[in-house]
């Protein structure tokens, strides 16, 4: 199972649509490893063509990604 561990006042950089930050996961070896984590989202996302809204936490893995007709309902299942 992985870890996360936030960077503490670090700036973020930005990508087309969204704002990042850097984020330290601890693999299962153990090995620490950054990556980049979307802190917020500000303009259109797309899935096959169709606009979606991804959030960027959720209670469960299948809320990070809802439609655009239906804010409640998952179009995607995210799987880790």
């Amino acid at each position: 199972m992985k870890s996360f561990y936030p960077k503490e006042n670090t700036n973020c950089i930005y990508t087309t649509g969204a704002f990042l930050t850097p984020l330290m996961v601890t693999n299962d070896d153990g090995n620490p490893e950054w990556l980049w984590a979307v802190l917020s989202f500000n303009d259109s996302t797309y899935l096959d063509g169709k606009c979606c809204h991804p959030v960027e936490s959720a209670e469960t893995v299948e809320k990070l990604l809802l439609s655009d007709d239906d804010d409640d309902e998952v179009i995607v299942n995210v799987i880790i």
